[in-house]
């Protein structure tokens, strides 16, 4: 384990104090709902829409931490992190919804629908080849954070608000959006007019097709629909247009490249092809080319944290063991080698034009993802949903058995409150062999997936195919049609 951080007591200090930088002296709050956030973020008003998108998702994070540390004493829930997520998501709003002098909304946008007009980047500077505007992917990450808020809080009004501004911006970031070969462009004006930047932002396509599926995903278990249909649909047919993913050697581009793929790896072909490019460009990066053996006045800090973050979402996610272990291992150099930089910046004050801001919110996410891994658990009042990568509804993890719970036959339909996990069954050798060799002559794995593929989508495609093959030889095990013949029954758990 790195030295950098020895143990979770001290990984959660540095992630509140990297946090507190920014956003001041958190457990001095006495009405957290009163709270204004200070002006420190780094942009125009104090405001910066990429800062303060890590700065809700490390609110959020820290609100999980200490519930968990909670969880094993008498100590009451305290939600004061969530309260102060929801002040400074209000506060952006307020800020970068409005135009620059902030006398009025932005074009577009109404009072009913405040996140019609889009959200201001949050430049210093309002005209320039570096002026304010609105960025595809800065909107995409605030979409997200609003998301995990709403999950977080069990309050619908702020993943309908990412729908909002989703709907608002996503017509105006492309080109031809109803022909077969629609393409994307990178950054628009302020009153989202005119294309500042016609280029094509490498992940915007990626971005937008998978954080409207996250959103969609919510709104669906809120029985709104598919509310983001066509424009994840014009997503994917960007990405069709484009082919193979470019991978750039870029820290930042490289790291939210494979956070983005997390959410589909081993899921979906196109994020486990994308994921694999990300495991050789990194292995490039650091092996061959030595990166991290470079001075740091050559490097970026925020940037390699972003690979940082992406590294440990995706090697949570990988199936692959050993792989995981290096890209860990990767992670950890890079936290490290900035450790005692990012202990002098924390112990200087806040200036508004250098980026000290986004690098103090991304290495609070570097030192613990948190809710930016895609399993996650992100509510509470929800009763414990969270989104289950690849999957159209959220769904609730499995339940250890209680002792109140009715036993069921194993073919008999539960209908009572709880629904505990039942233990599978537990095959001998031989029948485990002879089913092998019957699941090799009819292919069980293109078989149609059974109930349990729509209960438990969190489990592994393997652990499914287990569980199946398992409920196949307790109904019948060593017939052929048996087996054919269950292998289309429900798995009842």
């Amino acid at each position: 384990m790195s030295d950098a951080f020895p143990d979770v007591v001290s990984r959660l200090e540095r992630f509140q104090e990297a946090q507190e930088s920014l956003y001041g002296d958190l457990r001095s709050i006495t009405n957290p709902q009163d709270w204004t956030p200070p002006q420190q973020s780094g942009g125009h008003r104090g405001r910066y829409l990429w800062t303060d998108a890590f700065g809700v998702i490390n609110f959020i994070t820290l609100h999980h931490e200490y519930e968990k540390a909670l969880a094993s004493s008498a100590s009451a829930p305290d939600d004061r992190y969530l309260t102060l997520a929801c002040r400074l998501v209000q506060t952006v709003h307020d800020v970068l919804g409005r135009t620059r002098d902030g006398q009025s909304r932005l074009p577009g946008a109404t009072d009913d629908n405040p996140m019609g007009g889009g959200l201001r980047i949050g430049k210093i500077e309002e005209h320039g080849s570096d002026g304010d505007g609105q960025y595809h992917h800065y909107l995409t990450i605030w979409m997200f954070a609003l998301n995990r808020l709403s999950l977080a809080t069990g309050d619908p009004t702020y993943n309908r608000q990412a729908i909002a501004l989703a709907r608002a911006i996503h017509p105006r970031f492309f080109i031809g959006r109803h022909l077969p070969r629609p393409r994307m462009v990178w950054k628009m004006s302020t009153d989202l007019s005119t294309a500042l930047v016609a280029s094509e932002g490498n992940l915007d396509p990626v971005d937008g097709f998978v954080t409207f599926r996250l959103l969609q995903a919510a709104a669906m278990q809120m029985g709104e629909g598919e509310v983001l249909a066509n424009e994840i649909a014009d997503y994917k047919k960007v990405m069709e247009r484009k082919g193979k993913h470019f991978v750039t050697s870029d820290p930042l581009d490289l790291g939210m490249s494979l956070w983005t793929a997390h959410w589909f790896a081993e899921k979906e072909d196109w994020a486990t092809q994308l994921s694999g490019q990300c495991f050789e460009q990194i292995y490039e990066l650091f092996e061959i080319d030595r990166y991290l053996d470079r001075s740091h006045k050559y490097r970026l800090a925020f940037r390699e944290f972003g690979t940082c973050m992406g590294i440990k979402c995706m090697s949570e996610q990988s199936s692959e063991k050993e792989s995981a272990v290096d890209l860990k291992v990767y992670a950890d150099k890079i936290l490290d080698s900035w450790n005692i930089y990012m202990q002098k910046s924390l112990a200087t004050k806040v200036t508004p034009d250098d980026l000290r801001p986004i690098t103090r919110v991304m290495y609070a996410s570097a030192v613990i993802p948190g809710v930016l891994y895609n399993m996650h658990y992100c509510a509470r009042r929800f009763g414990q949903l969270y989104m289950s990568n690849g999957a159209k509804y959220l769904l609730k993890p499995r339940m250890e058995p209680d002792s109140s719970h009715q036993q069921h036959p194993p073919t008999q339909a539960c209908n009572c409150a709880h629904k505990p996990y039942r233990p599978r069954p537990r095959p001998t050798q031989f029948a485990v062999g002879v089913l092998r060799l019957f699941a090799s002559l009819i292919d069980i794995r293109s078989a149609p997936p059974c109930s349990i593929c729509l209960k438990c989508q969190h489990r592994s495609r393997k652990d499914q195919h287990e569980h199946m093959t398992a409920y196949i030889m307790a109904t019948s095990p060593c017939s052929t049609s048996g087996l054919a013949r269950g292998s289309r029954q429900q798995c009842v758990e």
